[in-house]
């Protein structure tokens, strides 16, 4: 597609062109038809004769058209002229209606102030052959001095059907106006009121002026031309409009995809931040979570919520004992116990730090909580961990009670869980009642 300054060019250089072709539109549009010299017999000389007058009419020159009248007083308006035919087949004349102005060369000597041209127009069905006046007379008469440098440039407009050949031929009037579609003859004749005497015409130049096409049909084309040029300019601003729009869905899917890609990086890293890379549990920032949100269940819903902390026992003694390797073993084989035996996912499982799990239990009051926490305890002195290690675990646990918050209920967790270790460990203490009496110990 060309450039906005290229297409500037363009339009200014089209603006040029239209101005140039309104302002010469006369010279674009003129046709010239240029009448040759004619044969002798292709000139028709006619005189007063049929009206009774003794005019005489003498070709002095064809190849000039060069043609004397003499002016006699017999008839009471004597004339005389000469005619040149515009083609050779008889009453088969010119169609000039796309004319509009008849050029003649022509030098005048004698004694007369006026002179008139004829176009004569055949007639289909009217006009006979032999029969001059049945031919339409179309003429003019002007001023001898109308003639600039032997030039004279008549408009066929302002030729008229003279009222004579009307009333003698009893034209009506709905055909008494010019007509030009059948031209065969065009003549030079004396003025109305000549002196007597003789009267030379020569005929240098006859010339036709018409138009290849109408100037509204000119002007239609120059309209037709802008408004194309319109209409492709506006298709070429759609077409951008939709590239354009293409191009901004297509930028809007790529930052969509983009900023997908960046949730899910956000997410996994936000994941990452509440994970424990050991595990693969939820972390504390995990917990947090959870926690807040069965605290409301709690508060809107009354939802019962228990919290089991459990404690790996003499954990730093493993670790002395068998190393750093085998503490994370037994973490790691500790948490797939607790997470395959709880009711996920309305419990939680989150390592809490070092060698301390909770399990939040969303919907379960304290005695399936206390349950729930003995099986686990079971089940982690009973399972051999990698390396041939075995490892026992105290419990904590605590359901929330009216007025509690989070920090008392974790507190109230923590103090059973250090009961638990107090009291030999391996066993699971509930917060809330005397010591011994709500102690599960590990079986012997």
């Amino acid at each position: 597609m060309p450039t906005r300054g290229l297409l500037a060019a363009l339009l200014a250089a089209l603006f040029v062109l239209s101005a140039l072709a309104i302002a010469l539109s006369d010279q674009i549009l003129d046709h010239v038809l240029v009448v040759p010299p004619v044969p002798q017999d292709q000139l028709v000389l006619f005189g007063d004769e049929s009206e009774g007058g003794n005019s005489e009419a003498r070709l002095i020159s064809a190849e000039q058209r060069h043609a004397q009248c003499v002016l006699r007083p017999t008839f009471a308006y004597p004339f005389c002229g000469f005619e040149v035919k515009l083609t050779p087949v008889p009453l088969k004349g010119l169609d000039l209606r796309s004319y509009h102005t008849l050029r003649l060369g022509l030098r005048y000597t004698g004694p007369s102030k006026t002179i008139r041209v004829l176009v004569l127009n055949a007639i289909a069905g009217y006009s006979k052959l032999g029969e001059r006046e049945s031919l339409k007379f179309n003429e003019i008469e002007f001023g001898v001095d109308q003639l600039r440098n032997h030039m004279v440039d008549i408009p066929l407009n302002a030729l008229s059907v003279p009222p004579w050949w009307i009333k003698r031929r009893h034209v009506p009037p709905a055909n008494s106006q010019t007509e030009f579609d059948n031209v065969v003859q065009i003549g030079i004749n004396s003025g109305t009121v000549d002196p007597l005497g003789t009267h030379d015409f020569y005929i240098d130049k006859i010339e036709i002026i018409g138009q290849r096409i109408s100037k509204e049909t000119y002007y239609q084309a120059i309209l037709g031309l802008w408004l194309v040029v319109g209409g492709l300019l506006m298709a070429r601003w759609f077409w951008q409009m939709r590239q354009e729009v293409s191009r901004r869905k297509q930028r809007e899917q790529e930052l969509e995809a983009m900023n997908a890609i960046l949730d899910r990086h956000s997410q996994a890293l936000d994941q990452q931040r509440k994970t424990d890379p050991l595990t693969g549990l939820a972390n504390r920032h995990g917990l947090e979570a959870s926690l807040q949100r069965a605290f409301e269940e709690w508060e809107q819903h009354q939802e019962p919520v228990s919290l089991v902390i459990i404690d790996i026992d003499h954990f730093k003694r493993l670790n002395d004992t068998h190393g750093h390797l085998a503490g994370d073993a037994v973490l790691r084989g500790l948490s797939d116990v607790v997470r395959q035996h709880i009711r996920e996912p309305q419990d939680f499982l989150a390592r809490w730090g070092g060698e301390e799990f909770v399990v939040v239990c969303h919907g379960c009051k304290a005695p399936q909580a206390v349950a729930l926490a003995e099986k686990i305890r079971k089940l982690i002195e009973e399972s051999v961990f990698e390396g041939e290690l075995r490892a026992t675990a105290s419990f904590g646990v605590a359901e929330i009670q009216p007025g509690q918050t989070l920090s008392t209920l974790f507190a109230a967790a923590d103090a059973a869980l250090y009961r638990a270790k107090g009291e030999g460990r391996n066993r699971v203490v509930f917060a809330g009642a005397s010591a011994g009496a709500n102690t599960v110990p590990a079986s012997v």
